[in-house]
């Protein structure tokens, strides 16, 4: 059972990251490590409590009041959660500027890409009006030789005929 003395579990506010702070360890009372913890399954979350609800406490051994921590450990998790927020700040930037950089990045691949395969396709097009040109020359051409041969086909059926008829 959790008594005066033992450690009580300090939730972190929202920080994406876990981060679990060494420069605590030994500072609590009686050498303990007031570190904060992010949930451990064997304590309910009712008795969880943020660095903003400590309390006097009555202290059975000194039969005194007290502070829940020594300004020392305040000072300590002022500094610790100060550089923990500089460096998620920095990292957020970071993450910022990669992700524009990335966004940028495509944007341009994109373009290029588009840029060439409208090229592509307007060649594409090209060559098939050019050929399609080139059909219909050659559709043309193979009428105007069908009709002549029509045309000599008449003429020789005509000359045959009129060699059978002495």
């Amino acid at each position: 059972m959790a008594g005066y003395y033992s450690i009580s579990p300090i939730v972190r506010s929202r920080s994406a990251t876990p981060a679990y702070m060494d420069i605590w360890n030994g500072g609590g009372a009686g050498g303990q490590s007031i570190a904060p913890r992010i949930s451990s399954p064997n304590i309910s979350t009712s008795k969880m409590v943020t660095t903003s609800n400590t309390r006097t406490f009555y202290n059975p051994a000194t039969q005194n009041l007290g502070k829940r921590f020594a300004p020392n450990d305040w000072h300590s998790s002022n500094a610790a959660h100060y550089s923990l927020s500089q460096r998620e700040r920095s990292t957020a930037a970071d993450v910022r500027a990669d992700s524009w950089r990335a966004v940028k990045e495509m944007d341009n691949r994109t373009r290029n890409r588009q840029t060439e395969n409208t090229k592509r396709l307007g060649e594409r097009v090209q060559d098939i009006a050019f050929w399609k040109s080139e059909l219909n020359n050659e559709i043309g051409a193979m009428q105007n030789e069908i009709a002549n041969l029509s045309e000599y086909k008449r003429v020789l059926e005509r000359a045959y005929a009129d060699t059978a008829n002495p």
